[in-house]
């Protein structure tokens, strides 16, 4: 059985590219103008059926060629063979064609060139009467009442012996026109009966499958799987002696390249042990540098905590200037306030001391007046007697001042307190900062950070001595050496 679903052509004779599909049954009629290509389908087809080498010079693939490229001429059909469902290709070109078969069902199979053609005409041969479908093929022109039969082994065997066929022949040749007509019917009858003769061998009268139907059909599947089989294994062995000379190939080579291989080798073996060497001493760098970060991280610990430190020290360094500023501001008003006090003090004195010579003198004034009387003494002491309120009135305004003057007890209070903090904050400052005591003799060169230090003579023996408090860098100049200190 044979079934086509989709023929293509491309650069077959004039037609570059055609592409037709068929339906699954049924008829199909192709039509058209003439010189479009129908005859180029069916000779197309034909050629595709043929065991034709696609690489072949004959006649008939010339004539299919393209006469405007060149070209290989390409024809490609997907069929249902029996039991197969494939897509053959085949390109016809002089010395350099190709065949591709892909078989999808009942197993699936992919071959090309010489195996792909050798497949596709065993599948031609076992399962499609290539004479017969040569039979029911018309040609255009040809006449449709003649069945051209002869040679064609199966409706030779439907129709009889050949003597017979012969004999019917010849009659119908000498006959004239009614024994002719008398002769074709009695020929159409006798295929009738053979060919249902020949159908009642392989079925019965129901439709069902005759036994010799049935065994050839369970021979066929049992000679279609022993050759399954045998392809199978015959595959498995191409692909075993493929990869038998492969290995023998890659033996010849391998020996060839024995000799290097020894070579590298041992080159490698050398490689391996100053890799080895290398790998020694990068582990003892990498312990070297493991042991430098952790240094490193103590270190940067440490600097922090220093960092830390001087920043503290340095706060309360301020803090002290700022202390000692302001109880050096407090200390300059308490005494600016303690001579403003005094001044009161005094003048209040003074007044005090003029208020009771005025009193002295009013009271003489009054004495002389009750004694005397005289208007020019009275007007004098009684001008004197407002002298002397005028000055008592100054004493009280000069008493009240004093009573509101900001050097009280609250303000000496106040100074008090400031000297004692400026006492702790000295303290933490000498506590928190790098003491450095310098001694020598009195008249000797020594400079902080370029002041000259002042030796106070309270060393032993005399000597000069003094402190130094670093909460920062400082550098002592002592003679003709630095000296830099860092907390």
């Amino acid at each position: 059985m044979l079934t086509v679903h989709s023929l293509t052509l491309d650069h077959v004779a004039g037609v570059d590219h055609a592409h037709l599909d068929l339906p699954p049954s049924g008829v199909v009629v192709v039509h058209g103008p003439n010189e479009m290509g129908k005859t180029t389908l069916l000779t197309a087809f034909r050629l595709l059926l043929s065991e034709v080498p696609v690489s072949s010079k004959a006649k008939r693939v010339r004539d299919l060629k393209s006469a405007s490229q060149d070209v290989a001429s390409t024809i490609s059909a997907e069929l249902t063979v029996g039991d197969h469902r494939l897509t053959v290709t085949k390109s016809f070109n002089k010395g350099s064609g190709g065949c591709e078969l892909v078989v999808t069902s009942p197993r699936r199979e992919n071959l090309t060139g010489r195996q792909a053609a050798e497949r596709f005409s065993s599948l031609l041969s076992t399962e499609v009467d290539t004479g017969l479908l040569k039979a029911l093929t018309i040609d255009q022109g040809e006449s449709l009442d003649i069945l051209a039969a002869a040679g064609i082994r199966s409706l030779e065997q439907a129709l009889g012996d050949d003597d017979a066929v012969s004999g019917t022949a010849d009659g119908a040749d000498t006959a004239d026109g009614a024994g002719a007509g008398s002769g074709d019917d009695q020929g159409a009858a006798a295929l009738i009966g053979a060919v249902a003769e020949e159908n009642a061998r392989y079925y019965t009268k129901t439709g069902q499958p005759a036994r010799e139907l049935r065994t050839a059909r369970a021979a066929l599947a049992e000679a279609i799987d022993a050759e399954d089989g045998a392809r199978q294994r015959y595959d498995r062995a191409q692909g075993i002696i493929a990869d038998l000379e492969r290995l023998r190939g890659e033996k010849d080579d391998i020996a060839r390249q024995e000799p290097g291989a020894v070579r590298a080798a041992g080159d490698a073996a050398e490689s391996l042990a100053a890799g080895r060497r290398a790998a020694e001493e990068l582990d003892r760098h990498r312990s070297a540098l493991t042991a430098a970060r952790e240094r490193l991280q103590v270190a940067d610990q440490r600097r922090d905590a220093r960092a830390d430190q001087i920043r503290a020290l340095a706060d309360a360094d301020a803090e002290v200037e700022e202390l000692t500023a302001t109880v050096e501001r407090a200390v300059t008003a308490a005494e600016e306030e303690q001579a403003r006090s005094e001044g009161l003090r005094t003048r209040l004195t003074a007044t005090r001391r003029e208020s009771w010579v005025a009193r002295a003198w009013s009271t003489w004034l009054a004495a002389r007046q009750r004694h005397r009387e005289h208007a020019g003494t009275l007007a004098d002491l009684t001008g004197r007697c407002d002298r002397a309120a005028e000055i008592s009135a100054a004493v009280d305004d000069r008493d009240r001042a004093l009573r509101a003057d900001p050097a009280t007890p609250q303000a000496l209070e106040d100074l008090r307190r400031s000297a004692e903090r400026l006492a702790q904050a000295v303290t933490v400052r000498n506590t928190a900062s790098t003491t450095v005591h310098v001694s020598g003799p009195v008249d000797g060169r020594a400079t902080v950070d370029g002041v000259p230090l002042d030796l106070d003579g309270s060393g032993e023996d005399g000597a000069g001595s003094a402190t130094v408090h670093a909460t920062a860098r400082r550098d002592l100049q002592l003679g003709d050496y630095t000296v830099t200190v860092i907390p």
